[in-house]
């Protein structure tokens, strides 16, 4: 494709073009994601992918739908350079989780919120900007329990 913007490694995907070369849709593998403009040398995904991604007006990408190697489905939706919201289900842990992240650009990559659903049971967890457990809610069998870390 000699007029798009990004050019990395191949795949076996659809990807759709604005008429200026910018990536806006991808149907099938994923490509190392753009981010901020710039195609890391150094990313890494936790599996392979298929699926569709979104990529926002300068080609970078900003979320989609897949399922990846690793046995995990995910729908997420990214800051200009991270995860912002995402929602997974595991099939080898047969585990349902969604994730909330820190906006801040200079906190990093940090849950601000995770909430996992497995078995007969779950919990929820809130952390500070540092990473660190504020508050852990569990259910199991229906009862509730707080497992809150001391201040």
């Amino acid at each position: 494709m000699t007029n798009r913007i990004s050019h990395d490694a191949g795949s076996i995907a659809m990807l759709f073009l604005d008429e200026e070369g910018h990536d806006r849709l991808t149907v099938g593998q994923s490509f190392t994601p753009q981010m901020n403009g710039k195609v890391p040398a150094n990313f890494h995904r936790i599996g392979k992918s298929v699926g569709v991604i979104i990529h926002n007006a300068a080609g970078d990408e900003r979320g989609g739908i897949s399922w990846l190697s690793n046995g995990r489905g995910a729908i997420s939706f990214d800051y200009p350079d991270r995860d912002a919201i995402g929602m997974y289900v595991d099939e080898k842990s047969r585990s349902a989780t969604f994730i909330l992240e820190y906006a801040d650009a200079a906190i990093g990559d940090v849950s601000m919120f995770e909430m996992t659903a497995k078995g007969r049971g779950g919990h929820f967890t809130l952390y500070d900007p540092a990473g660190k457990p504020k508050t852990r809610w569990e259910v199991a069998e229906g009862a509730v329990s707080n497992r809150s870390p001391n201040p």
